[in-house]
């Protein structure tokens, strides 16, 4: 009995380790929903425009998979943000109103309060277009790229509240022309957004 002793308590060491591992692995699905502002600038070579981007307003759903502090996140977000077009020359100023829906894949780290995520993000739709007066019909929207990325951080307040901060930014410039006989332009868009989220 004294011989065997030493197995015993080795087996009951072996199955509490596994125990505490299992239950430090923690799996689980968040669900939320956010909205927030955000500043929006575009970096062009445009001959006969200026570009200026400004404020705006985004909101969207997201779903996250998590493995303790380390997951995926799926997003799906709605932007809509003005853009205006200045002519060189005495001609009059161009306001546009851009609308787009993305979609971010993020790969997301939530160590404690804090909560890391980056990825690429999918732009589906967009629209900006606008009719001059002689007719010409301006489309910003056909000029954006189809991926770009986004880096950020945030914080957790409380079991449901987030605030989040991140960059946007595009892989490559689009190229294209935005309006019939106009020249080609080359476009990068970036963006700063500050949202408050609520997750189930």
């Amino acid at each position: 009995m004294l011989l065997l002793l030493p197995l015993g308590v080795a087996a009951q060491g072996y199955d509490d380790y596994y125990a505490q591992k299992s239950k430090k692995t923690r799996t689980r699905t968040e669900w939320g929903i956010s909205a927030g502002a955000g500043w929006y600038g575009y970096n062009s070579t445009v001959e006969l425009y200026d570009i200026k981007g400004g404020l705006g307003w985004q909101a969207g759903l997201q779903a996250g998979f998590m493995w303790n502090s380390v997951g995926v996140r799926f997003e799906v977000n709605y932007a809509r943000h003005g853009v205006d077009l200045t002519p060189h020359g005495d001609y009059p100023e161009v306001e546009l109103s851009y609308n787009k829906v993305e979609v971010p894949v993020l790969v997301a780290f939530n160590p404690g309060i804090f909560r890391l995520h980056l990825g690429p993000v999918f732009r589906v739709l967009n629209n900006c277009s606008h009719t001059m007066a002689d007719g010409t019909m301006v489309d910003f929207g056909v000029l954006r790229p189809t991926v770009g990325f986004t880096v950020g951080a945030g914080l957790k307040l409380g079991r449901h509240w987030i605030l989040d901060l991140r960059y946007n930014g595009d892989f490559s410039a689009a190229k294209g022309v935005f309006y019939d006989g106009g020249p080609e332009v080359s476009l990068r868009e970036n963006s700063l957004q500050l949202s408050l989220g609520f997750i189930l």
